[in-house]
């Protein structure tokens, strides 16, 4: 099982596909990394600027002076292997794929996926992803918001999954209105590598987290996670949705994460 304490507790952070542009993908996820005053340090691979919000820009992972405990890849899919096949030559093995177009499109989405397990598997990555959301987890030590949303998040106790980032969105929007806090999330996207079981094993011991609640559109791990759970539950409640269980949320599902969705689990 992938131990995700490096994503969820990383004391250092790469950006790639950064850019200065006002309203991308990339700078509304480092305006999102700079406003929780993340407790790390932070690099950005951009070989076209200096630098971007005051943060230095690298023209490649060769030339960082250290190794990160987290990268994380914001690049356009057609440019996300080339990049993680570099991060797993340089050594970095955390990783959290934002990028879309895998197999939540199908055709060759399918195939690029595929390819993606791969190579993360080839030099023994944990990733999440791709097409999420990010992750983010307030611990006051930690202060990471790893995610593109508009929303910070309040520091609470209560850990969040969910495998549908836009709903993870309109959940925080909810709860800023209100005094509910969140410990730690993790947006699970098309779950390539890391599911549900992992998460839950790291929030099993994960101090700050005293409630767990899921949003599940597929269960590809039914055994791992009932295991997971089973853990889990003697410690800390366990609140999960399951959705995908009619002919247009199983639509939903698949053309949005690429679940395949099972109704018997």
């Amino acid at each position: 099982m992938h131990d995700l304490e490096k994503i969820l507790r990383p004391k250092s952070i790469v950006l790639i596909g950064v850019s200065r542009k006002e309203g991308s993908l990339g700078k509304k996820f480092l305006d999102a990394l700079l406003r929780m005053n993340f407790n790390g340090e932070i690099f950005i691979i951009n070989p076209k600027a200096n630098e971007i919000n005051g943060i230095p820009c690298y023209p490649s992972l060769s030339e960082l002076e250290q190794k990160p405990d987290l990268a994380v890849i914001l690049l356009p899919h057609q440019y996300v292997l080339d990049s993680l096949k570099e991060l797993g030559e340089a050594g970095i093995k955390n990783v959290v794929v934002i990028s879309s177009g895998f197999k939540e499109i199908g055709g060759e989405g399918i195939e690029r996926e595929k390819q993606l397990i791969k190579i993360a598997n080839q030099y023994q990555m944990t990733l999440i992803g791709p097409n999420c959301m990010g992750i983010f987890n307030t611990d006051p030590k930690i202060r990471l918001n790893g995610t593109f949303s508009p929303i910070l998040p309040k520091a609470g106790h209560v850990a969040y999954i969910s495998q549908s980032g836009a709903l993870a969105v309109a959940i925080l929007e909810l709860t800023a209105q209100t005094d509910l806090g969140f410990s730690v999330f993790v947006s699970t996207g098309n779950k390539a590598l890391v599911g549900e079981p992992e998460v839950l094993e790291f929030l099993k011991e994960d101090v700050n987290t005293n409630v767990v609640t899921l949003y599940l559109e597929s269960i590809d791990q039914p055994q791992s996670f009932m295991k997971a759970c089973s853990s889990l539950v003697i410690k800390k409640p366990i609140l999960a949705v399951k959705a995908g269980r009619t002919d247009s949320g199983q639509k939903a599902a698949t053309s949005h994460t690429g679940a395949l969705d099972n109704p018997e689990h």
